[in-house]
């Protein structure tokens, strides 16, 4: 089968895009050969790379004008997953990586400047007939066994918009910025810790909407 493309963008920095790729690529190399492309250039999926002991997933960097050409290089590879992640903002060439996508991931912290600005890009793949799953990051914790208000407030505006958000929101935690900081990802700098457990229930998830008809 040709490698999945998820494609992971969102237009305001500072979303937790690349930690999402870089969280979710680590758990999808365990269930198959995948490949992390960074199209920012800013670099930070570089940064993590070059901190990183272990060579997988296999992790480059990429301009947006020479990604349709990488994308078709990686399918040649026996490659399950490529993810990309892409520059904050909305631009010909980001619209052209959506374009190639099997599935966009959008990842959204629950505020509102957030909120507004998560719009443009799920407008932008609804356009495309593209498959789209909101993530919430860097939420507050659940107060007993209910999710932040914050977090409820941000369900219910993308439920009137229909879009659909991962069952699990990614709670802020320390742990995931001193993971990127090791070169790791929360799998492998605090195994079944509650980050990993995070990342794991949104990955299951990513791998169910792709399946989905």
């Amino acid at each position: 089968m040709p490698a999945s493309i998820i494609v992971v963008a969102s237009q305001k920095g500072g979303s937790g895009k690349t930690s999402c790729t870089l969280n979710l690529g680590v758990l999808a190399a365990q269930d198959g050969k995948t490949l992390l492309l960074d199209c920012d250039p800013q670099g930070s999926l570089m940064y993590w790379r070059e901190r990183r002991e272990t060579p997988q997933p296999e992790t480059l960097s990429v301009r947006l004008s020479q990604l349709d050409q990488s994308i078709l290089m990686a399918r040649t590879q026996p490659n399950a997953y490529v993810f990309v992640d892409t520059p904050p903002h909305n631009d010909a060439e980001v619209s052209s990586a959506m374009r190639m996508a099997d599935i966009i991931l959008v990842p959204v912290r629950p505020t509102g400047l957030d909120l507004h600005a998560a719009e443009a890009t799920l407008k932008l793949a609804a356009a495309m007939a593209k498959r789209t799953l909101v993530i919430l990051t860097q939420c507050h914790a659940p107060r007993l066994i209910m999710e932040a208000p914050s977090v409820r407030q941000a369900r219910a505006v993308f439920a009137v918009l229909g879009c659909r958000v991962a069952e699990q929101a990614i709670i802020h935690r320390a742990t995931v910025e001193q993971s990127v900081a090791s070169g790791m990802a929360v799998r492998e700098f605090d195994p079944n810790g509650p980050a990993d457990h995070e990342f794991r229930l949104v990955w299951k998830q990513v791998k169910r909407e792709l399946l989905r008809p």
